[in-house]
Parts: C-alpha cells; sequence; structure tokens
C-alpha cells in the first residue's frame, strides 16, 4: 500500500502545465470563468479580461467578474496552488483542464482517478476544521511549561538552546525511484522542505526537484518557476516540521507558541505519558512525555501525510541518538486512526545541526 502511494505521489508530482496564455502563465480551466465555475455555471471566459494568480492565468465573462476574483483570489481561484486535490497540497501540480468544484472551490487533479477519488468522498480529502479546544487555566499552562523545560533539559538542554537550525534528511526507494527529502527548521520558526525526485536509469525523465519555504517569504519553487504558497500550502509545510520535538521545543519563545498540560482528555492511543498540548502556527500538537525522565515518548496530532487522506495520527519514536549534545529520535513507528496492524516505520538518514 505504501508502495502504491509513492508511486502515485511521484506521478503527480512529475506532472507539468502544458498550455501556455500569451502572457506567458499557463491558461487554466480551459479558459471558464472561476468565479461562474464557483458558482455552478460554465461560461467561456473572454481573451478582453484576464488576470494571473500564483502560478495561472484566468479569463473572464465580465469585468465584474474580473473585480470579483481579484478581490478574493483564494476563494474563486484553483485551490492548493494547483496541487492535486486528491493528493494534497504539496504533491505536486494537478492537470490545467482536469477539474471539479466541491463546496464552490475549485480543485485541479492529476489523473481520472484522483479525480473519481476524490469526489466520491471529498471529506476524507479536505483539511478537517481546527479542532476547538478550551481555554486552559493558569495551572495547566504553568504545568505545561514547568514540564516542557524537563523535556528540553532531557534532549539536550543549553546545547539544544545553541541549534540555530535543522535539517533532517531521509532516502527512500520504490520500484526504482529514489526521493531524497530534506526538511529544515529553525529557531526562527522558519521551515523549509525540499524533494527531489530520481527516476530509475531505465527512464527517460530527468530528476525534479520541489522546494517549498515557510518564513518571512513563503514561496514554492520547482521547473515552472517560483510562486508564493497558498495558505493550505503553508499549513501542510509546517506539520511537517511539528512532527519532530526538536522543532517545537526550538519554538517555545516564540510570538504565539503555547503549552498546557492535558488532564482531562480523549488519546489517540494507550501510550502510557503525561500529555502536553502544543499549540502554534495555528496547529495543536499533542506531546507525550514520560513524567520521570521527562523524554517524549510519542506524538499525536490530527491532518495528512502521503496519501493525502485527513487521519488521526499516533506516533512513536525511537532510535535515539545524540547530536553534537542534542537528542534527537533517528526512528519513528506511525499509526493511523488506530490501525496498529498497519503501522508505518520511518527512519530519518541523518540530521545536520548548525549552531549560533
Amino acid at each position: 500500500m505504501r508502495m502504491a502511494f509513492l508511486l502515485l505521489l511521484s506521478s503527480c508530482l512529475c506532472s507539468l502545465p502544458s498550455q501556455e496564455s500569451s502572457a506567458g502563465r499557463p491558461l487554466v480551466l480551459r479558459g471558464l470563468d472561476p468565479v461562474a465555475l464557483c458558482e455552478g455555471v460554465e461560461i467561456a471566459g473572454s481573451e478582453a479580461w484576464t488576470a494571473e494568480d500564483h502560478r495561472y492565468t484566468y479569463r473572464f465573462a465580465t469585468a465584474v467578474a474580473r473585480a470579483r476574483f481579484l478581490a478574493a483570489p483564494e476563494r474563486f481561484g484553483v485551490q492548493w496552488g494547483g496541487a492535486c486535490g486528491r493528493m494534497g497540497p504539496m504533491s505536486g501540480r494537478g492537470s490545467l483542464e482536469r477539474f471539479a468544484v466541491h463546496d464552490g472551490k475549485i480543485f485541479l487533479f492529476a489523473s481520472d482517478g484522483c479525480r473519481s477519488g476524490f469526489l466520491s468522498a471529498p471529506d476524507r480529502f479536505l483539511p478537517a476544521n481546527p479542532p476547538s479546544h478550551p481555554e486552559p487555566t493558569e495551572d495547566a499552562k504553568q504545568a505545561g511549561r514547568a514540564l516542557l523545560e524537563r523535556v528540553v533539559e532531557a534532549h539536550g538542554g543549553k546545547a539544544l538552546d545553541s541549534v540555530a537550525s535543522v535539517i533532517a534528511t531521509r532516502t527512500t526507494v520504490s520500484s526504482g525511484w529514489t526521493t531524497r527529502v530534506d526538511l529544515e527548521w529553525g529557531r526562527t520558526g522558519d521551515v523549509q522542505f525540499t524533494m527531489r525526485v530520481t527516476p530509475p536509469a531505465t527512464e527517460a525523465n530527468a530528476p525534479s526537484e520541489y522546494h517549498w519555504r515557510v518564513g518571512r517569504e513563503s514561496l514554492s519553487r520547482d521547473r515552472a518557476g517560483q510562486f508564493e504558497l497558498s495558505s493550505a500550502e503553508i499549513t501542510d509545510v509546517l506539520r511537517l516540521a511539528h512532527r519532530h520535538p526538536a522543532a517545537l521545543l526550538m519554538a517555545r519563545h516564540l510570538p504565539g507558541f503555547q503549552v498546557s498540560q492535558l488532564t482531562v482528555v480523549e488519546p489517540l492511543s494507550d501510550q502510557s505519558g503525561i500529555r502536553l498540548r502544543v499549540v502554534w502556527n495555528g496547529l495543536s500538537t499533542i506531546l507525550l512525555v514520560d513524567p520521570d525522565k521527562g523524554s517524549v515518548l510519542g506524538m499525536e496530532w490530527e491532518g495528512r501525510l502521503q496519501d493525502g487522506v485527513t487521519r488521526k495520527f499516533h506516533e512513536s519514536f525511537s532510535n535515539w541518538q545524540p547530536v553534537d549534545g542534542v537528542l534527537l529520535p533517528h526512528g519513528r513507528s506511525v499509526v493511523r486512526d488506530g490501525l496498529r496492524e498497519q503501522a508505518t516505520t520511518e527512519m530519518v538518514d541523518q540530521f545536520q545541526l548548525t549552531k549560533e
């Protein structure tokens, strides 16, 4: 199953726009008016009224429709920066002409199978609404901060606090396709994610590289150029960093970071330990902590990974090794929706630390 996901993801990543507009950016949606599409009507746009947003050129049936689009491009434009609606915001580009409208929003798809899969159960592939949590009490916040500092000490203390940035590298091979991913996070909260896909020697395709950066500027870069990230892409890039305990620990002094100790919780697993809820960048993550040693045992969160499906995840960490005085997990077991029999293992090949 995991191999099938990787092959489907690779095919999504390798799809590129082909139909060019006169302005250089590809014409999307077969030239149909996106505002009308969002409202359930297919109307051909006119070359007299066009606009560019992110990667694409849009046409409109009227000047009024164009003005409405420019006032709210995230509402009327292609969602997720044009990524495949079935596979998620970081899967690569969907086809310019293969689209569907769901709940008043336009999604592109890399294949007919992706389109039909999405339309059969769209809620499985759309991000869940952020769960609402009651405001933690001051006692819960204080207890959470105190335990988090013990966690910092258990995982490096001053050595961790001297780290400016971390790069985690992971390489996988599936059916001859080699995928290398580099995830970098820094003390300032910036996150960068780079994926390089190399085909088998028997394939004529050249290696492809895709890059996402979230920070002072939030951009993606691939063979088509450099573009601003959509809000969905930003969320998924940040979630990748949130899956690493060290990233959360390094962010504890940043604005908007909140931690509290949970006393009443519906756990996603039966793993023991004290649960700390960390809220940062609008994402919620629960850390499972050994109260005696201060070590991180695992984490729980809701979101999506490479198959594009929104799920509840429980992750247990393993193979902890010191890197420049900082204790980092090189392995993790990932359980989706409580299905332990389908747990997968992920390994980090290496961590590179840059000290301040």
